[in-house]
């Protein structure tokens, strides 16, 4: 409950403001008009929320800085957003559109190097004028052409490695074999259809950049501007953003009397009885709001917190929706699809058509840390295994997450139902299907554990976080346990247990089996490949913490190839993949970290002859709930 004296505070300064009304024009309004700006044979027009070296910063928003940048003789308008530069070739401040063009791509017919445009997800939004490309470098040629996937021919290397390219979020599969990387980049729309057509080549189209929104100023500027103001930054005020008027500094815009510093006495009163009663109302708003807070202050979040690491691990390809959009695309949250401790899923349908599932966290999640890692790991992953997040939504104490949807469920479905749930038309999956899921989760772990821009630990891999798409391709999902490691050999903190009972590895127990490290991901997958024989087995010996029969104890009885397993419904076809599938399993779930494979290993493990493989040792093997001595301790881990 506010004091009385904090509200007499308030009371004599606005009293104080509306005395000082008539005083001359207020000297940050006469700052902060648009100014003309030359750079190299373009004129520009700088208006908030943007700033070059003749205006003030309080004249634009911060990190919205602009220079004029020359290279090979030219200047050109620049802007650095998230260590990536920009030249800027447009400004629309009616539809709050920024044309930029990478400066990487500036004035070559086939430019590279290549790296995933990530954008400050704070300031800005993917405009609709733009779509994304995905290019996939150094690949092997697929044997036939494959529709909508066009060759690059200026990157084909001495090796013979083709890359493509695709427009838009759609599924790739593993048509085209193994590729070095895969990066995204933004594109014009109109570029990208006649770079389709034929009408322009790649680096032209490029070269013709994209377009995003500029978030700083929406809504509030333009009733600033309309109102006689000029739009300001100012920390120190309740929303950062601030209207400069003649008189003063308000909180949204000008009073409509207030125009100017000049006038008749009566207008001027007008003035001072408008601003005194804007001041009495804004009081009341303040008791009502501090009311307010105080009775809900323990289910307050950080929602700054949350803004600022979105806005740090922001990418381009993330929409920022409000939770009216999100009620919108769910059709008021109609279907669910599941539900569990994070909150729920629902089924939705985003303005395109395109399906999206959409995760609604629950309330009670503390300070929202699964939501925080979620979007700073995932919103920087683009791979054909990786779950495709699509935006996210945080406001007050609301938040969303919108994935692309995944008609067929998760792999538990299949591997631990005799009669699948799931939407394809087979009951059970083959032997074939099920190892090519276990390689595509193996190249997915791959590339987030070597391919991403900072590398990412999952710490919750399991059939339960593996989704099949309409062609049963896996994707990895859930990164609510992930963490996010950007540089090689650092070591970041991780306090508590991470992951899930039958799938953590046994140092995540104990330090005394080890380091926490990528290896900690590669026990959980052994597991899952484990599982996927596993589930085929009686249901009586299926994992139970009651039950004396652990089941990897159970199958390496079995890993020696001098015993059939067709007794377990394995053919004589399938039955070297199957092999192979548990020899690789068991190499997985090492009881130490460092006798255990990378995940480039085990893509080559299971790709090769199962000649190549020996039988490992047999690991410490017991149920999980054997290892589970006393309290959780916070503990570091090591990123090799």
């Amino acid at each position: 409950m506010p004091r009385f004296s904090h509200v007499l505070v308030l009371i004599v300064f606005f009293l104080h403001a509306c005395s000082s009304s008539s005083q001359p024009v207020y000297a940050r309004y006469a700052n902060c008009p648009p100014t003309s700006y030359v750079c190299g044979d373009a004129n520009f027009t700088i208006g908030y929320p943007f700033r070059v070296d003749s205006r003030h910063d309080y004249c634009g928003y911060p990190g919205l800085y602009l220079s004029c940048s020359t290279s090979n003789d030219t200047n050109s308008l620049a802007l650095t957003i998230s260590n990536n530069n920009f030249y800027v070739t447009s400004i629309n401040y009616d539809n709050r559109l920024l044309y930029l063009v990478d400066t990487i791509f500036a004035g070559q017919s086939c430019p590279q190097p290549y790296v995933n445009t990530t954008i400050d997800a704070g300031l800005y939004r993917a405009s609709d004028r733009c779509t994304n490309l995905t290019l996939f470098i150094n690949c092997t040629a697929p044997s036939s052409p494959i529709p909508a996937i066009y060759d690059v021919l200026c990157l084909l290397n001495a090796t013979g490695q083709h890359s493509y390219y695709r427009l838009d979020n759609g599924t790739m599969d593993n048509v085209l074999g193994r590729c070095s990387s895969t990066v995204v980049l933004p594109m014009a729309q109109d570029a990208a259809t006649r770079m389709v057509n034929g009408e322009l080549g790649f680096g032209a189209a490029l070269q013709e950049g994209f377009s995003v929104n500029w978030l700083p100023g929406t809504g509030w500027c333009s009733n600033c501007v309309s109102s006689g103001g000029r739009c300001g930054y100012n920390s120190s005020a309740p929303r950062a953003h601030t209207c400069f008027c003649p008189n003063g500094t308000f909180i949204d815009s000008c009073y409509p009397t207030a125009r100017s510093g000049t006038g008749k006495p009566s207008d001027r009163w007008k003035s001072i009885i408008g601003i005194c009663a804007g001041a009495a109302s804004f009081i009341t708003g303040c008791l009502f709001i501090t009311l307010w807070y105080h009775s809900h202050k323990k289910e307050v979040i950080d929602a700054k917190r949350v803004e600022a690491i979105i806005k740090k691990h922001g990418s381009l390809a993330l929409r920022s929706y409000t939770y009216s959009d999100v009620k919108k695309i769910t059709k008021s949250f109609r279907e669910k699809l599941g539900q569990g401790g994070y909150g729920t899923v629902f089924k939705g349908k985003l303005l395109d058509g395109h399906l999206v599932a959409v995760k609604v966290l629950s309330e009670s999640k503390g300070d929202g840390e699964d939501f925080i890692n979620e979007v700073a790991t995932i919103g920087q992953t683009s791979h054909v295994n990786v779950v495709t997040l699509r935006g996210f939504c945080v406001q007050g104490l609301k938040r969303a997450l919108i994935y692309d949807f995944m008609p067929n469920g998760s792999l538990e479905k299949y591997i631990f139902s005799e009669s699948t749930t799931a939407t394809t038309t087979e009951t059970t999956l083959s032997w074939e299907k099920l190892y090519e899921i276990a390689t595509g989760i193996a190249r997915g772990l791959e590339y987030l554990h070597r391919g991403c821009n900072a590398r990412i630990l999952h710490f919750d891999i399991k059939p339960h976080n593996i989704l099949l798409d309409q062609d049963l391709c896996p994707k990895i999902s859930d990164f609510g346990m992930a963490k996010l490691c950007p540089r090689k050999g650092s070591i970041v903190s991780m306090e508590g247990m991470r992951g899930t009972i039958g799938y953590i590895a046994p140092e995540v127990f104990s330090r005394a089996f080890g380091t926490i490290s990528s290896k900690s991901d590669v026990y959980s997958y052994g597991m899952v490949l484990l599982e996927m024989f596993g589930g085929k087995r009686e249901k009586s010996l299926r994992l139970d913490s009651a039950s004396d029969t652990y089941f990897p104890n159970w199958i390496y009885q079995h890993i020696d190839q001098s015993e059939s397993l067709m007794a377990y419904g394995v053919t004589n076809e399938s039955e070297e993949i199957v092999r192979k599938m548990m020899i690789v399993g068991f190499w997985c779930i090492q009881t130490m970290p460092e006798d255990r494979p990378s995940m480039s290993r085990v893509v080559d493990m299971l790709k090769g002859s199962i000649q190549e493989l020996s039988i490992p040792p047999k690991p410490c093997l017991s149920s999980p709930f054997d290892l589970i001595v006393g309290s959780c301790a916070t503990s570091s881990v090591y990123i090799e």
